[in-house]
């Protein structure tokens, strides 16, 4: 970062800080644009809906960001923040990115378990390596936000808005590289069962599944390489340069997720259903069985099933062999 005492680098930064202050502006708009483009579909599909993983996840990847992409706005284009402020936006922002884009993952990497259909040798290697991803992000981002020194803006450029740092660690790219890594290993599983099934994929559904999995980890895993490798290669200005964004892009992206998903899920509830009334989504057709425990559990399967995929592709059977639970 710029000294203090030179005022050519002290311009140069500010220029910099500038700069990137333009990213969380649009990221916050893209953000809001997709809100309203979805939330005609939120209503419909999850609003309705009794409370499940899958309604917990969509609030929590959903709303939280407001918050926090609401602080980042803030702390880029306010006037006369304090240095005081400017640490605490900063620290609440950092672990709130971090918490977000954890659920983002969560409901992604619960997407790839029921494509390997829901096994315990997924669960293990996919629960370890997010758990070990986690603890080094949060050691990472806490040696970082450390290392933060901050300069009163109105001392320097008054007419700025914003936190000037003056301080900090390059550190924070291992949590990256950790991120990068992760959707790396998703994506191949995904890929993997991609080939797998190439030949079965006649169900709208598992089509569904498949192509927002991959498209969306591709999307992801991107702009995590361009971050890491701005953070190797570019100016201490810019460490935060793309933070927001993929902040933006983790909660949308696994938001319409699982909206696809309850879309698919619901017209396939239509098709065995028949010409009759359709049934309210929450209501999914299984195979009945003798005993209510049964049907209960049958019924969180289907729910699970309804929010997350499956790893067959579906098929419709006759009426007879069917119930609805609602």
């Amino acid at each position: 970062m710029s000294s203090v005492h030179d005022p050519a680098s002290i311009v140069q930064s500010l220029n910099r800080i500038r700069i990137s202050s333009y990213l969380p502006v649009s990221s916050a708009g893209l953000f809001l644009y997709d809100y309203i483009l979805t939330f005609g579909d939120e209503l419909t599909l999850v609003w309705g809906e009794p409370w499940s993983l899958g309604k917990a996840l969509f609030v929590l990847t959903r709303y939280p960001a407001f918050v926090d992409i609401g602080m980042t706005l803030y702390h880029n284009i306010a006037f006369s923040v304090t240095v005081a402020q400017c640490i605490l936006l900063y620290e609440i922002t950092g672990w709130m990115f971090i918490a977000g884009m954890v659920i983002a993952e969560l409901i992604l990497l619960i997407r790839v378990w029921a494509l390997w259909g829901r096994t315990k040798r997924i669960a293990a290697l996919l629960a370890i390596v997010s758990v070990v991803g986690i603890i080094i992000t949060a050691i990472t981002f806490s040696r970082f936000h450390t290392a933060q020194t901050f300069i009163l803006m109105d001392d320097i450029a008054p007419s700025i808005p914003g936190c000037f740092s003056t301080g900090g660690t390059d550190i924070v790219f291992v949590g990256y590289l950790i991120l990068m890594s992760f959707e790396i290993l998703i994506l191949v599983l995904m890929l993997i069962k991609g080939v797998q099934h190439f030949r079965h994929l006649s169900s709208s559904f598992l089509v569904t599944f498949y192509q927002d999995g991959i498209m969306y980890y591709a999307f992801l895993l991107g702009i995590s390489i361009i971050n890491v490798v701005v953070l190797l290669t570019g100016p201490p200005e810019y460490a935060n340069l793309l933070t927001t964004l993929q902040r933006t892009l983790h909660s949308l992206l696994s938001a319409r997720v699982l909206l696809h998903l309850r879309q698919s899920a619901s017209r396939r509830v239509i098709m065995d259903d028949g010409p009759s009334e359709a049934p309210p989504l929450s209501s999914l057709m299984f195979r009945r069985r003798s005993t209510r425990q049964n049907q209960t559990t049958q019924s969180r399967h289907a729910q699970s099933i309804a929010w997350f995929g499956d790893e067959r592709p579906m098929t419709v059977s006759t009426e007879d062999d069917y119930a609805e639970v609602s």
